[in-house]
């Protein structure tokens, strides 16, 4: 497969496979010794993924379709599993259970990412899926739910966000979900629990509850934006599908209360 295709692959995890995706066929990736893939993202055309239970990661170089037994390097500055691995600007961010560590691309073929010296936090992560890819005064960074229940906002360093009352909630919920949104100017992160639904603007650096009116939580538990356009996702109650308007969810005509915390 030429490296050209190569750069339109979807990857897809289900079921913890990787599954390589070039519009007409889907192909299974093996990873060495059957081990099992916790998390992917992609660097410089590399894509880098994360085994479960481990703080292994390996790689595949640009152009490949298979993972060599050899392309892996380990998240050594602390002995925690990895729970996150994301790629903002040109670095590696490698969230574990306890810290988080930043690694950029090296320029060796043979070892392609090197951990960045002095960037080694004591900061990880409650569960993968409150990690969200976000914007801060215009620059990409990195927002979620920390082991000891505070939310974490990373660009550059890693820097406590919530408040008491947030993380009053987050130590209450069993269930955390985080993805992020723009609208009018401003960037929104959302945080989805089982008790209620906590957003976060961050140019105004405000917290906010929301809730679809007579529930405790907002409907939208995941979210993805194309341009303008926002589509909602409720994973909690019912699968459905909506397209997010200004205050309410198109088709039930659901609308949105917003409570300052």
């Amino acid at each position: 497969m030429s490296v050209r295709l190569y750069h339109l692959w979807r990857w897809y995890r289900l079921w913890r496979v990787l599954i390589p995706y070039d519009g007409i066929t889907f192909t299974p990736v093996a990873i060495p010794d059957d081990q099992t893939p916790s998390t992917i993202t992609s660097l410089n055309n590399y894509f880098i993924i994360a085994i479960k239970g481990s703080n292994k990661f390996y790689w595949i170089a640009p152009g490949d379709t298979v993972i060599d037994d050899l392309s892996f390097a380990s998240a050594e500055a602390n002995p925690d599993f990895i729970v996150a691995i994301k790629a903002i600007s040109d670095e590696l961010w490698i969230i574990g259970t306890q810290t988080s560590e930043v690694w950029a691309i090296s320029g060796d073929p043979d070892a392609p990412f090197n951990r960045i010296s002095g960037r080694v936090f004591n900061k990880g992560c409650v569960s993968e899926e409150s990690v969200a890819a976000a914007s801060f005064k215009s620059l990409p960074c990195l927002i979620w739910v920390s082991r000891n229940k505070e939310v974490i906002l990373a660009q550059g360093a890693p820097d406590k966000i919530s408040n008491d009352f947030v993380e009053e909630v987050l130590r209450g919920s069993t269930y955390h979900r985080g993805w992020f949104f723009q609208r009018q100017r401003n960037d929104f992160y959302v945080l989805s629990t089982n008790l209620m639904t906590l957003v976060y603007d961050i140019g105004n650096a405000t917290w906010y509850k929301w809730s679809t009116i007579n529930q405790d939580t907002w409907k939208v538990s995941a979210g993805a934006q194309k341009d303008n356009l926002l589509y909602g996702a409720d994973f909690l109650e019912s699968p459905k599908l909506y397209k997010v308007s200004e205050g309410y969810l198109d088709g039930d005509k659901e609308w949105l209360v917003a409570e300052v915390t």
